[in-house]
C-alpha cells in the first residue's frame, strides 16, 4: 500500500505533464473545424439510434407490451375478477347489445347491469348478471369497502 502511495505521489509531481494537458483546448487549437462538427453530429446519432434501438426491443419483449389494448384491459380485469369463460362471453355481449365501445365500462359503471333496463336479448340471463355485478360491486356496498 505504501509504494503505491509513493508512486502516485511521484506522478503527481511532475507538473510539466499535467500543465500541458490544457494545451489541446487553447489557442488554435480550441477551434471546431467541419470534421469536428461532424464527428460529434455522427456520435450523437449514434448515440440516439441505440438508445431508439434498446428502446423498441424493450418495447417488443413478450413481458412488456406497450400500448392501449381495449381487449386486453377486459380480459385481465375478468382474470383479475376471477370471471370463467361463459361470463366473459355474457359480459361481452352485454356490452354489444348496449353498443359500448369498450367491454371494460362495464366494471366501472354498475348501472349497465340494471334488470330493467337490460335488451331483450339477455331476458334469460337476469339472475346471472345479477351475480356478475353483486361480484364486481360488493366492496362498494359494504361500509368499510372502497368505493
Amino acid at each position: 500500500m505504501m509504494r503505491s502511495a509513493t508512486h502516485w505521489l511521484c506522478l503527481l509531481a511532475q507538473r510539466s505533464t499535467w500543465e500541458r494537458l490544457g494545451d489541446r483546448f487553447s489557442g488554435d487549437n480550441a477551434k471546431l473545424n467541419a470534421s469536428d462538427v461532424l464527428l460529434i453530429v455522427g456520435g450523437a446519432a449514434v448515440f440516439v439510434l441505440v438508445i431508439a434501438l434498446l428502446h423498441r426491443y424493450a418495447g417488443s419483449s413478450p413481458g412488456r407490451r406497450a400500448g392501449n389494448s381495449p381487449r386486453r384491459l377486459f380480459r385481465e380485469l375478468c382474470r383479475a375478477h376471477r370471471l370463467g369463460q361463459s361470463h366473459r362471453r355474457l359480459l361481452k355481449r352485454l356490452a354489444a347489445l348496449r353498443e359500448l365501445p369498450n367491454a371494460a365500462v362495464l366494471f366501472v359503471e354498475p348501472a349497465w347491469f340494471e334488470a330493467g333496463d337490460l335488451p331483450a336479448e339477455l331476458a334469460g340471463h337476469e339472475g346471472e348478471l345479477e351475480r356478475i355485478r353483486e361480484r364486481l360491486f360488493a366492496a362498494a356496498k359494504k361500509p368499510g369497502g372502497n368505493p
